[in-house]
């Protein structure tokens, strides 16, 4: 120990109680000082033997094998009445202190944890309602339909051209295991002469665009796949904002659906 780690009389007595396994509001008691005193006291502490915890403390000063306690913490005055720190066990006092705070040190710790993972918890319950919540009342402002079929249908006509032909492909679940019945996947096929935009389409005059809807209590809203529609699903379940669903595809694909979509001649 260097010589700025001498400790002050008030000091040792702090260090003495907290060796002791006393919480700083017991040593604020029995040294008849505040506490925000007594962690003023414990900082400088800290300080003096470059540690940041009473745990740390008591793991450096365990480094002094060999080492009476007085001699540990060079003490240079007498103690209150009252504050002993003579061994009358037969376990060492060093040890038994050690134990009593790492104990203390385990318990406060697993609480500011399970604390730390309730907060975790409740932060993302409340911002996948909030997400959620605010998502659907931008998809419901823009159109709340009867089926995602007519949902679809509506897309492609502010999309594509006025001589637009439109063919509905598929109209089903889109979940894994078709749990969550409220969200689906519809496949359009169009033929038109240009997009909305004027751009050309893909093949031969042929787009197959995809899109997802969710069915809230009100009816079917578009929500665009950057929107995260898998995961509303999920939270619209939880927070009971999904509508009934449907298992069943409204549209199934059909068997001799070509493999390369826009490849058909239902068009001509």
């Amino acid at each position: 120990m260097t010589s700025s780690q001498i400790l002050s009389k008030r000091q040792t007595e702090v260090l003495t109680l907290v060796l002791a396994g006393k919480s700083n509001k017991q040593v604020a008691s029995m040294l008849g000082i505040t506490e925000r005193t007594v962690e003023f006291h414990l900082k400088n502490i800290y300080e003096k033997f470059q540690v940041t915890s009473k745990v740390e403390l008591i793991l450096k000063l365990g480094e002094a094998t060999g080492v009476t306690q007085n001699e540990m913490l060079r003490v240079s005055t007498v103690a209150k009445p009252g504050i002993s720190i003579d061994n009358q066990d037969g376990e060492s006092l060093f040890t038994i202190r050690l134990k009593t705070l790492l104990d203390k040190e385990l318990k406060m710790r697993t609480m500011r944890m399970t604390l730390i993972t309730l907060g975790i918890i409740l932060a993302c319950v409340v911002s996948s309602w909030v997400y959620t919540f605010t998502q659907l009342n931008i998809a419901r402002s823009k159109g709340v339909y009867e089926s995602a079929e007519q949902g679809m249908r509506a897309l492609m006509d502010i999309g594509y051209s006025a001589d637009r032909q439109v063919k509905i492909l598929y109209a089903g679940t889109n979940s894994f295991n078709g749990r969550r019945t409220h969200v689906w996947y519809v496949i359009a096929e169009v033929h038109a002469s240009a997009r909305a935009d004027g751009s050309s389409l893909s093949d031969e005059g042929c787009d197959a665009p995809g899109s997802f809807f969710l069915q809230t209590k009100d009816g079917w809203v578009h929500v665009p796949e950057g929107a995260f529609p898998g995961f509303m699903g999920f939270w619209m379940d939880v927070f009971d904002m999904a509508g009934p669903g449907q298992p069943e595809p409204s549209t199934p694909r059909a068997p001799d659906q070509p493999e390369h979509f826009c490849g058909a001649t239902w068009y001509k």
